[in-house]
């Protein structure tokens, strides 16, 4: 898969799909595809990686391919569903949610493949 940006390696302790949404464990520092949405996440797996290989390589800054978890719209705030994949940036009214980046190109099915510019930020609806 192409790099287009700076990547980091983190360990993991399960395997790892590419082009999912990477989530950081703030107190162990181990990296997972997050198992909840709008969590805060530090960039873009890379490359499928079985948690025996020991570390996974994330993309931080730049522009990366991504699995849409549903329609997006160029220049979308894209948050992470419950999957790691990117989502439209939405909540309640006044809630904070943490995105990713911005979405590149369109896409209308989930599954599809969008470019995200990297760029972890959080928005208040």
């Amino acid at each position: 898969m192409s790099q287009y940006g700076l990547t980091l390696n983190a360990p993991i302790a399960t395997n790892i799909t590419a082009m999912k949404a990477a989530y950081e464990d703030p107190a162990t520092g181990v990296a997972a595809i997050p198992a909840v949405a709008k969590v805060k996440c530090i960039g873009l797996f890379v490359d499928d990686t079985l948690a025996t290989a020991g570390e996974a390589a994330i993309q931080t800054a730049g522009v990366a391919p991504a699995v849409a978890g549903g329609a997006l719209n160029i220049n979308d705030s894209v948050a992470t569903d419950n999957q790691g994949r990117m989502v439209v940036a939405a909540g309640a009214g006044g809630e904070k949610v943490w995105c990713v980046g911005f979405a590149r190109n369109a896409v209308t099915t989930a599954g599809d493949t969008v470019d995200i510019l990297i760029h972890p930020h959080q928005v208040v609806i």
